[in-house]
Formats: structure tokens, C-alpha cells, sequence
């Protein structure tokens, strides 16, 4: 008889949601640690940074990273935020894909639906694209075709699966809650599955679609216990090592353990949760009879029993998918009483859904194929790339298009992505309709809701979500209409030529417009603005001035002989002022540090002139350091702006065997609150990489 295996599968949902401002992509979000403007940016350097680092020896003596020896999942957001901002990191991620394939069978990584959508709650139409759109991100990412993936919030219904099936998906991972009934191939035995309890996960099912017949679909089943108890008792790798064996019956046959867990508990949410995945992982590599798997792999062998699922259900919502729909009762805080938002914010979205696809259909009859088109555009979306956006046009055209219709196309298709970021469920997975997380889907709609009126459709998708209430206190159509009035583009306008006419230019920044200046005289500047996503031009005047010792920002659409006109008399009735202090804080804290004459703002100026003129020369790069130094020692690094870019930058430069720049990084790691020692360790594996 041979050998029975007792193996362990860990799975990790590594995922954020969108935080991108969507009229400009820039992130702007408070956090829980100061230091860290945005949540991708802490949890980077908390968990999946240190994740990546290669600490765990294989049996061919190589030496790689967790990454390799678990399953795992990449939101889209989150792996293109990787891909533009941690490129590094974003090619150990692959490349710990590839490198799991010789450690098993099949490789760790697996497609997620397209932005976390609650795919029940959404039409068949949607459910096609947002698989669609997951699996074409995987395939720009990892180069190949995804085997399995993963449903946001496990959420599912059968005709999901119906479609993940379509999609050629091998298999899915859900919760034990979610299995209503179980069929033994061979006897033909039924057994209902009254309590999550009841369900033996220690191998996986087949779902048989209703729809296509003699098509079917894998189930894995993760082991619920370990799973919740794995967040509390990860830190203690011999307790948790124990609680796994006591899964495995005595029976002589192969069984497995699945967890599934929340990547962010391994270093985000439990401090030093990186160190003890690792330690775990390295202790079950040590037993004799148990064995490290990836889900790929374990769903290549055979089972003898089919599942029938419970429509509309999910695993963290005991009501269904009620949460991300309805006042069902489940919330974070007892105290936050009215969830009734969530109903309005649905009715909602579902409405702006059907608008804007009936739009698309209609605005888009010089298309050849309008469905195929809209599947491919992810790839045209995501990399904002204007030939490529403008061939891909082309291509999908019946006839020749004016720059016109091509921008009217291409607004048509990014209201497709709006609506895909409005149906997040982070939108109603919190308690009230002001969080963050809701607030970006309601940018979304109003971004929507501005598009439908320019072109000539009236929508009260946004009135009903004014007349809501908070549990915060706070009042939600003010909150919505100062969104609304906020003019994105013009601010976005305003702050880059201020920096420009204090000779500064922030390097690190990233948005979807393009901004090219066609004059400037006197502090008059014509601008022409591009967006790099609907190829839209704009023009623009705008005049810096100082009162009362303060610059003023005026911003005029149209460049035309009547804006000269008009700043010679000094008559600015049709110009949009903008006053200092409605600018973002980092800016401010840029123009007031360039505009200081005080001596101890001596180095932070010249740290910020250093990296605005920076070229990548030898020159600039000893520049770069020797200021860095300076700065950090002669003031609060915190009080720095841009300070964490600026830190990564310097730590790519810096190198090991030379004393100075040993110096350095000692001096981060001491006066700078960041935790992004990690990369040192990153760069130092950059041979590999490469």
C-alpha cells in the first residue's frame, strides 16, 4: 500500500480595493499611521513587501520567497498599483509564480473577478465581463491562463459558476457555509449539509452545470476553523501545527488541509504575521508525514463527490448577499445603527448600470463588434498608452473617426470602468454611507452622472443618495455636492504650474492628464490638457499672481485673445480663483517650504530642488544622497513632503559595500518612520530578478 499524504494548502486573498481619485488617479486618503499617505503604500511595506523576500530554502538548496509555497490571488488594483509603483516587488511576485511550478505541479497564483464585485448582484451581462476582465488582467500579469479564481467575498450563485465555466475556470475556492447538499459519485448517496460542520474539506467537489450539460466546475472548501483561528493563533507555530493535525482523521487515505485566509493578516493585520506564515510553513516542511501543496496542484486529483451550492450566499455575510444590498444587520460598530444607505447606494448603482450600457449600445454603431471591444479594452485601459488606445480604435472601427468620435467612444467605454468600480464591495461592506470606501463608489457615479449629462441625459442617480443619512453625524448632501462642485482638472492645473513658477516639478507624480504649455509671459500661462484616457484636449489660461503676501490662481477653459483681453483689464469674472489653502496639503507644504527664508528650511529645500531636477547621472545621484543626509539629520523627517518616495529612491541608490551610503540607511532606520527596510533587502536580490 502506498504512502498516505497528509497535505496542507494555504491560500491568500491578497486584495485592496481602487483608491484612485478617478478625475485625476491621484490617491488622496488619510491613514492610521501619518507617515503614509495612502493604505496601499503602508500595507506594501507591511506585508506583501516582506512577503517577497526570498527566506525559505528549498530542496535544490535554493532560496525563495512564501510567495513560491503558498496559493494566492492578486486584486487588479492592487497588482497594477505593484506593477507602476514597486516594480521590484512586481517581478518577484512573478516570478515567484514561476519558481512554484518547480516546487509542484502547478503554480500558486490565480485570477480574482474583476474588482472585487459581488458577482450575484450584478447581471449575467456584468458577471461575463468582470471574469472576463479578471482573467485578461492575470494574463497581462502572469503570462499565461489562470486555472482557478477567486469570487469576491466567495459570493456566488450558479450562474456565476455557469460563467466562470464558460471562462474555462478549473476551479473556484468557497466557504463551507455555502454547500447545501453533497452527492457520493459511486452510491449515489445524498447527504444535506445542515451545518458548515457537516462538510468534509479535506478534499475537493464537482459543481455540474444545469446550463451546459456535461460541464462542470471544482470546489475547494476551505476548513473554516482553522482558518477564523488562524489570525489568533499563527503566532504560535506548534499550538497552530497540532490544531492542523487534529484536521486529519485516521482513515488511510489522502487528505488536505485548506485554509484560506486574508493576505493582509501576514504582516498588516497581525504584526510580524510575514515572520510566522514563514515559520509555519518552514516547520511543515520539516514533518515526515505532512506535506506543503498549492491548491493548482491538489485540484489535478480525483474526487468522488459532487456539491450543490446555496445560491446568494458569501462568507461574511450569515444573511447571504444581503450586505452589499440591503439593511440586513451586519456592521463593524453596534453603535452605527442605519444601514438603509446601502439599499439607495444599490438601486442606485443598478440604475446607472442600465443607463450607461444602453448609451454604450447606442453611441457606439460604428463599432464592429461593441461587446468584444468593451472585453478587450481592459488591456487599452490599463495601460494608457494614446498610440495603442488609438490603434485599438482603429481596429474596432467600421469606418474612419474624427478625434471627436474617437474621444466620444472612449468616454463611452471608461463609463464601463466607472460602473465596474462603483459595484466594489467595499462600497457596502462598512457602516455608513461617508466612508471612504463608500465614497469612492459615489465619485464614481458622479463621474458617471456628469458624462450622462454631457451627453444630454437627465439622471437623478446622485439626488437619492443626497437625501441619506449618517450615522457620523454629518451632513451627506453637503458632503456629496462639495464632491460634486469640486472642479478636479483645474486644481490638478493650478497646483502643477504653482510648483512650475517656483521652479519645482514633483517627479513621483502620477495622473491621467497630460498637461503641455503652449505660452507663458508674465506668469501667464496657455495650457493644453490631455487625458490620457479619452484622449479629450483641453485649453486653458491661467494667471499666478500674489495677494496679501499669497499666491492667487486663476483659471480660465479657452485659450483665445478675449483671456488676454481680459487679464489686461484685470477684469477675472470668468476665471476660477484658487487660494492656497485649497490646495492639497502636500503642495502646500511644498510652496511654503520653497517660498521659506528660514535657515533651518535650508537642506529640506534643497532635498526638494535635488529630486525635481534628478537624471539618474552619477552627479545627480551622489547629489541626491549627500542632501538626503543632510536633510534627514538637520530636520523632523516626517515634516519632509514627499519624504517616503524620496526615501525609496534613495534606498534603490544606495549600495551595501559602501560606507557613506551604509551610513544612510542607518540613519533611516533610525529617524524615519517607514518600514521600508525591506526593499534594501529587495535590491539586494536584484541579480536574481533580473
Amino acid at each position: 500500500m502506498g504512502m498516505v499524504k497528509k497535505s496542507i494548502a494555504i491560500h491568500a486573498n491578497f486584495y485592496q480595493p481602487n483608491r484612485d481619485d478617478p478625475w485625476s488617479f491621484k490617491i488622496n486618503e488619510e491613514t492610521s499611521n501619518k507617515s503614509y499617505s495612502n493604505y496601499n503604500d503602508l500595507i506594501i511595506d507591511e506585508c506583501y513587501g516582506p512577503l517577497s523576500l526570498k527566506r525559505i530554502k528549498t530542496k535544490l538548496d535554493e532560496t525563495v520567497s512564501i510567495y513560491s509555497y503558498i496559493s494566492f490571488n492578486f486584486g487588479s488594483a492592487l497588482i497594477n498599483y505593484i506593477e507602476k509603483e514597486y516594480p521590484k516587488l512586481y517581478l518577484a511576485i512573478l516570478e515567484a509564480d514561476i519558481i512554484s511550478k518547480k516546487l509542484f505541479p502547478y503554480p500558486a497564483a490565480i485570477a480574482q473577478v474583476y474588482n472585487h464585485s459581488i458577482l450575484p448582484l450584478v447581471s449575467l451581462s456584468k458577471k461575463r465581463l468582470y471574469v472576463k476582465w479578471g482573467i485578461e488582467n492575470f494574463k497581462r500579469h502572469f503570462k499565461r491562463e489562470p486555472l482557478g479564481m477567486w469570487l469576491g467575498e466567495t459570493a456566488v450563485d450558479e450562474e456565476t459558476l455557469d460563467v466562470l465555466i464558460e471562462n474555462g475556470i478549473d476551479f473556484t475556492i468557497l466557504s463551507p457555509t455555502q454547500a447545501r447538499r453533497i452527492k457520493n459519485i459511486n452510491t449515489e448517496e445524498q447527504t444535506a449539509i445542515s451545518s458548515y460542520k457537516d462538510l468534509d474539506t479535506s478534499k475537493f467537489y464537482i459543481w455540474r452545470s444545469r446550463q451546459f450539460d456535461g460541464k462542470k466546475i471544482k470546489i475547494f472548501f476551505y476548513n473554516k476553523d482553522i482558518s477564523d483561528t488562524m489570525s489568533r493563533e499563527l503566532e504560535n507555530t506548534a499550538k497552530f501545527i497540532l490544531r492542523i493535525k487534529e484536521t486529519f482523521s485516521q482513515i488511510h487515505k489522502n487528505q488536505v488541509c485548506f485554509i484560506a485566509s486574508d493576505g493582509e493578516n501576514y504582516g498588516h493585520h497581525i504584526k510580524n504575521g510575514d515572520i510566522y506564515l514563514i515559520n509555519l510553513i518552514k516547520n511543515i516542511l520539516t514533518q515526515k508525514n505532512m506535506f506543503i501543496s498549492n491548491i493548482a496542484s491538489l485540484s489535478q486529483l480525483e474526487t468522488d463527490f459532487e456539491v450543490e451550492i446555496i445560491n446568494n450566499s458569501s462568507r461574511s455575510c450569515p444573511h447571504g448577499t444581503k450586505r452589499w444590498e440591503n439593511e440586513c444587520g451586519c456592521r463593524l460598530n453596534p453603535s452605527n445603527t442605519y444601514q438603509g444607505w446601502r439599499k439607495t447606494l444599490k438601486e442606485s448603482v443598478d440604475k446607472a448600470s442600465r443607463i450607461v450600457d444602453d448609451l454604450y449600445l447606442k453611441n457606439l454603431d460604428k463599432i464592429k463588434d461593441p461587446l468584444t471591444m468593451l472585453n478587450n479594452y481592459i488591456n487599452i485601459y490599463e495601460n494608457s498608452d494614446p498610440q495603442k488606445t488609438i490603434k485599438f480604435i482603429e481596429e474596432n472601427s467600421r469606418v474612419k473617426l474624427t478625434a471627436k468620435e474617437i474621444t466620444s467612444i472612449l468616454k463611452t467605454l471608461e463609463s464601463q470602468m466607472d460602473i465596474a468600480f462603483a459595484y466594489t464591495s467595499d462600497a457596502w461592506s462598512f457602516d455608513d454611507i461617508l466612508n471612504i470606501e463608500t465614497l469612492y463608489s459615489i465619485k464614481r457615479l458622479i463621474k458617471i452622472n456628469k458624462y450622462l449629462k454631457e451627453s444630454s441625459m437627465d439622471s437623478d442617480i446622485i439626488e437619492k443618495l443626497k437625501n441619506e443619512k449618517s450615522n457620523f453625524k454629518r451632513d451627506v448632501r453637503k458632503e456629496i455636492e462639495k464632491i460634486e462642485n469640486t472642479k478636479y482638472k483645474e486644481l490638478y492645473i493650478c497646483e502643477f504650474l504653482l510648483l512650475l513658477n517656483n521652479d519645482f516639478t514633483n517627479p513621483f507624480l502620477k495622473s491621467r492628464h497630460h498637461i503641455k504649455i503652449i505660452d507663458e509671459k508674465n506668469e501667464v500661462y496657455y495650457v493644453k490638457l490631455t487625458d490620457i484616457i479619452t484622449l479629450e484636449e483641453e485649453l486653458y489660461t491661467v494667471l499666478i499672481s500674489e495677494e496679501k503676501g499669497n499666491p492667487v490662481v486663476r483659471i480660465k477653459k479657452n485659450n483665445s485673445e478675449v483671456d488676454r483681453g481680459l487679464i489686461e483689464k484685470k477684469d477675472f469674472s470668468d476665471f476660477t480663483p484658487f487660494v492656497i489653502s485649497e490646495f492639497s496639503s502636500e503642495t502646500r507644504n511644498i510652496i511654503k517650504l520653497l517660498t521659506s527664508k528660514d535657515e533651518k528650511d535650508k537642506y529640506t529645500k534643497m532635498l526638494l530642488y535635488s529630486i525635481s531636477s534628478f537624471d539618474e547621472s552619477e552627479a545627480s545621484k551622489k547629489n541626491l544622497k549627500e542632501i538626503f543626509k543632510k536633510a534627514i539629520t538637520s530636520n523632523n523627517p516626517g515634516d519632509i513632503p514627499l519624504m517616503r518616495d524620496i526615501t525609496k529612491l534613495v534606498i534603490k541608490l544606495l549600495n551595501r559595500s559602501e560606507k557613506d551610503d551604509m551610513e544612510i540607511l542607518n540613519l533611516i532606520q533610525e529617524r524615519i518612520n517607514y518600514k521600508l527596510l525591506w526593499k534594501v533587502g529587495m535590491y539586494d536580490n536584484q541579480k536574481i530578478l533580473s
